[in-house]
This record gives C-alpha cells, structure tokens and sequence, in this order.
C-alpha cells in the first residue's frame, strides 16, 4: 500500500502542469503545491477508505453570543501584539494537558520563550502554559472589515487543472467533481489568512515564522504574506516525513525556484527526515532542511515521569484509518491481555467521538477484563510520559515510532505502508510478525 502512495506521488509529478494566479505584489505564483497537497490527499482517502468521520456540530446561537467577548479579545491582542522574534502557528489540536496547563507539544516550551503562538484552528482554551492568541476567532470579523486579497484563477490556467483532473480521474478511478470549487475556495481562504497575518507581521516586527502543516490553508496564507515581506518561513517537523508524503516526498520540480506557498526551511527531527526534502531540493537558497530535532522529547527526557500508571506497558498508537486495529491483531491484544499485559490505546488527533466509541466496543468485546487496557484521547497525556512506561510500541504507520525510537522502545508495525518508515531506524523498527514473546502457544500468523 505504501508503494501505492509513492506511485500516486510518481505520477502527479510526471504530470506536472505549472498553474498560476498573479499576485499583486510578488507576480505569478505557481499553485502546484495546493494542488498537488489536495489531490494526493483526496486520492488516499478514496484508494485506501481512510476514516473522514468528523464531529460536524454547529455552534448555537447562544455559543456565538457568549463567544463574543472572546472574540474581541482575540482582537485586541491582535492590534496591541508586541514584538516578537517569531510567530509560531499551531492547531488546539497539537496541544497536550500537562501539570495544569495546555501544552502546545511542539512549541512549548522551547520556542515560545522567544515566540508568540497564535492558532489557526481549534478551540478555545484557558488554562494555555505560553500566550496564545486564538486568530480563528478573529479570521471572519478581520476579513469583513478590512477586506483581502480576492484571488482567481484565469480561463487558460483553470483548463490546465481540468486537462489534470482528467488524466488523474482516467488512471485511478477516482472522480473530482467538485475539486476546482476546492481550489478556488481555498484561494478565498488564503487570501483571508494572508491580510490578518500581513498586519501581524509588520506589527510584530518578527524575523521567523514558524508553523505546522505549512500544506494547510492559514499557513499558505501566512507563507503569502512572509514573501511579500520578506520574513523567513519555517515548517517544524509534526509527524513522519517521507518518499511517500504527498506534503514532504518528491518534490521535484517546485523547488528549483523560490516558491511563495513552500517553506524556506523545514526544520526537521533527524536526518532521514531532512534528506526527504534535500534529495530534492535544487538551489538551497530557497527552500532546503535543516535538522533541528524535536524540542518535546529533549523536554522530556529531563523529567520523571509522575503518571501512577503500570509500567512495561504495551502502547498501540492509532490512526484515522478505516479499520484502526486489524482482526489479528485484536486476536493478539485479547491473549496477551488475558496473560497479564496491559495496554495503552493512544487515540490521534483526529479521530473523533464515533472513532472512539467504535473502538471501546471492539476492545470490550475482544478483551473480557476491561481493567487490562485503557483509553487515551489523545491529549489527555503527554505521549513522552507515556513512553517512559512503555516496554514495546504497536502502530500500523504511525510517526509516533520515531518519538519512541528517541527512548529506546522498538516499534512493531501492523501495515505494509509503514516500509518507508521502517527503514529509518533499523535496529528498532520492525514489522509485526517478526515479533517474539514468551507466550509461546501464541502464534502470529
């Protein structure tokens, strides 16, 4: 299955087509990245039934009332941001509850002692460890009054993203009905994020911007908007980064020139993560790797961990995925679990409620002594700690073997598209079926 990401990558490159909109102040600006982002995205999801389920409630209208006193304050803080050396750009969902306050895991608490956090996406917290400033309760009030740049794609350039679609459609099977309204409603949006984060910048005077999921709407609009500045761009490295990436494998053609939507550097965790990028980076001066490491673990790594929870702990990391743990693999946990192990379910980020309750149920239904095993959302508890109890990690492709592998635990992989990130760590990546236990009546199939 990995391989058939990669050759989903290999044939959006081979059929490369450079589509531009003009922008008022940096000229033509090739759309490739955004589109390319979006088609592997959507082509995933289709070839592989990847989960979409969300948590599609809308607020009331006694939500948004109360909500407006925030919103206002988000404001404020905008017109009144001080100084700052970089602005760092994050999701509620990157944060993690840690000793009374809420965690942003990447940028807390390294970067952010010389660095404003702003949001892009979320929620609204109060119990944040560093100043945040929640920016998607400002985006519709800014955007109303001070207007943005309204981007459109020109007749000739949208026939070249047709002329795309069709061979896309033709060698996967896959219809995109409605992907160019995506495009250009991604555009509106960009345009949006690109004004706020123009007024951000020159009102912080700051040097960097540094942000998660560059590939992401907010953060091309903030991209815009360091280009016409001329403010470096940053991506901080937030999950495995390989060949079969469609946000961080094969870039081939986009960076021989500085592209305004990419990163002029991504800062990466090691340096299999930074040869990804740097096998195709053509002139470095615009866009190159540079191996940073992951501030969180080197966090962690000084501190003991406090959680009253078993030790030698065997911890399976989940992902969005239409069948997040496979049959045999249930076999496996209901056995172990009957012979005394106890497991820790990581949810990711992006599962939702029904994700969760799906799960629970598969569990008690395979597992009969519930107190075996338990739950985590996700951002209950910081994954470090949790590492720090853990004997051996599970996942089917999970970048959260490569946290694990900073503490010694091997990693087990339950899914073929893992092969890229296998090799990585050699002497600690392996797949499941090479697994050996003391139980010797269990055998994996």
């Amino acid at each position: 299955m990995s391989m058939d990401r990669e050759k989903i990558i290999d044939f959006l490159n081979a059929n490369y087509v450079s589509v531009f909109i003009n922008h008022p102040i940096l000229g033509k600006i090739d759309l490739w990245p955004l589109i390319r982002v979006q088609l592997y995205s959507q082509l995933i999801k289709n070839l592989e039934n990847l989960s979409t389920s969300k948590d599609e409630r809308k607020s009331t209208i006694f939500e948004k009332i109360v909500s407006i006193p925030s919103r206002l304050r988000s404001i404020a803080e905008c017109f009144f941001i001080k100084k700052n050396e970089r602005l760092l750009l994050g999701a509620n969902s990157h944060r993690v509850d840690h000793e009374g306050s809420s965690f942003n895991r990447f940028f807390d608490p390294e970067l952010t002692k010389n660095g404003l956090l702003l949001e892009y996406a979320g929620k609204r917290d109060v119990n944040y460890y560093s100043k945040t400033i929640e920016l998607f309760e400002v985006l519709p009030i800014w955007s109303f009054f001070s207007g943005y740049n309204k981007y459109s794609i020109k007749e000739a350039e949208l026939f070249k993203l047709r002329c795309l679609l069709d061979v896309v459609s033709k060698r996967f099977g896959c219809p995109f009905l409605n992907f160019e309204s995506t495009i250009l409603t991604s555009l509106r949006t960009i345009g949006k994020w690109e004004n706020l984060f123009t007024f951000l910048l020159k009102k912080s005077r700051a040097q960097e911007v540094v942000a998660l999921c560059y590939y992401s709407n907010p953060v091309f609009g903030a991209f815009l908007a360091a280009s016409r500045i001329g403010v470096k761009k940053v991506d901080l490295q937030h999950g495995p980064q390989t060949s079969t990436h469609g946000a961080y494998g094969k870039w081939k053609y986009i960076f021989k020139n500085h592209n305004y939507l990419m990163p002029n550097e991504f800062w990466t965790w090691d340096e299999s993560s930074a040869k990804t990028i740097n096998d195709f980076t053509l002139n470095p001066e615009y866009h190159r790797s540079v191996v940073y490491g992951n501030d969180w673990i080197k966090y962690w790594k000084n501190k003991n961990s406090k959680m009253a929870i078993p030790n030698s702990l065997y911890l399976l990391s989940l992902q969005p995925l239409e069948t997040p743990i496979p049959s045999d693999f249930l076999n496996f946990m209901a056995k172990t679990a009957g012979d005394g192990v106890f497991w820790w379910i990581r949810f990711h980020p992006r599962q939702t409620l029904l994700d969760y309750a799906f799960v629970k149920e598969l569990l008690i239904n395979h597992i009969t002594n519930d107190e075996s095993f338990f739950l985590d959302k996700g951002n209950e508890f910081p994954l470090p700690e949790i590492l720090k109890n853990t004997s051996v990690h599970f996942t089917c492709f999970s970048g959260t073997a490569l946290e694990a592998a900073e503490f010694n635990i091997p990693t087990y992989f339950l899914d073929s598209r893992a092969c890229d990130l296998i090799v990585q760590r050699p002497k600690l990546f392996f797949w499941f079926r090479d697994f050996k236990i003391g139980w010797e009546k269990f055998e994996v199939e």
